[in-house]
């Protein structure tokens, strides 16, 4: 018997073989369809973040993409990927949502592995006892990045107006 038992589980899949490591981190928040940020961070170091910066006008409508780029350190990428992490087991799926506050911001976030890309979009408006912690680790991600990229240089700056 015992020797059926180890043929079986020869067939499986090894438990203990890993999923493939991350390559890259993407995160992206809009408000009423204007982009508010959008980074990706890659496991080689070279990584983008653009932000938008009010006009001077004022108008919400119109505003400027500022773009930089930015090398990562290994230890601040792991860093991402933990704050990231429990938003991770609803890639590809819905949270749920007990209370709904209209006019936050929304998004998605991606991991990226071995060329195939998992997203898990959220609200901010959405709360319940799941997006508490996804939340919370999706700001700590974006204050990171933010900071990391503030002083890089800025590679791409597109207006964007309103026709008039």
């Amino acid at each position: 018997m015992s020797l059926a038992v180890a043929a079986l589980a020869a067939l499986l899949p090894s438990a203990a073989a890993a999923a493939p490591a991350t390559d890259s981190l993407s995160l992206k928040i809009s408000s009423w369809g204007k982009p508010l940020f959008d980074w990706t961070v890659n496991r080689s170091g070279l990584s983008s973040y653009t932000a938008s910066k009010d006009a001077p006008s004022g108008n919400f409508r119109e505003y400027d993409l500022v773009t930089r780029a930015f090398r990562i350190s290994p230890a601040d990428f792991k860093r991402l990927e933990k704050l990231l992490a429990a938003g991770r087991r609803f890639a590809g799926r819905a949270m749920s949502c007990d209370e709904r506050a209209t006019d936050f911001p929304y998004g998605r976030i991606a991991w990226t592995a071995a060329g195939r890309t998992s997203e898990l979009k959220f609200d901010l408006g959405c709360r319940s006892a799941e997006t508490g912690a996804v939340h919370s680790g999706l700001k700590s991600a974006q204050d990171l990045v933010e900071r990391l990229a503030a002083k890089a240089p800025i590679v791409d700056l597109r207006q964007v107006r309103e026709p008039r």
